[in-house]
């Protein structure tokens, strides 16, 4: 292959990227994307971090209200020696029965999403539709 040839194909492979990239939606349009992103970036980057959330998870089923949520996330995350500063700033709003319902809803939430991201179906009769 020549050098012509070479720089052929990569400026033909650069357009096609660009124009792959372009069809994606931004992260602009899709904020909530987005913020799901970033979250799983910082959980997965931070061992300990990520070690709450699984225990926290586990004993989501045992919880009886939001208040009773926020209450078991926030003696996970107070297990940690260094907290991210979206983390401090959750910590801070569970001082407050409205925060902790607030706190408490968004985790309810999380672990929704993050249920339905990662889980195909209840059983395996379920998940044989969508794998």
């Amino acid at each position: 292959m020549t050098t012509t040839d070479s720089d052929s194909l990569e400026r033909e492979t650069h357009r096609i990227g660009t124009e792959l990239a372009a069809a994606f939606p931004s992260s602009a349009r899709h904020p909530l994307r987005a913020l799901d992103s970033r979250a799983m970036e910082l959980a997965s980057s931070d061992q300990e971090l990520k070690a709450a959330l699984f225990r926290f998870v586990d004993v989501v089923p045992a919880c009886r209200s939001l208040d009773d949520l926020a209450r078991h996330l926030t003696g996970f995350l107070n297990e940690l020696p260094d907290r991210p500063p979206p983390i401090a700033a959750a910590m801070r709003i569970a001082d407050t029965r409205a925060g902790r319902a607030a706190l408490g809803a968004a985790a309810a939430s999380g672990v929704k999403h993050m249920a339905h991201r990662f889980i195909v179906g209840e059983t395996p009769a379920s998940a044989l539709g969508v794998l």
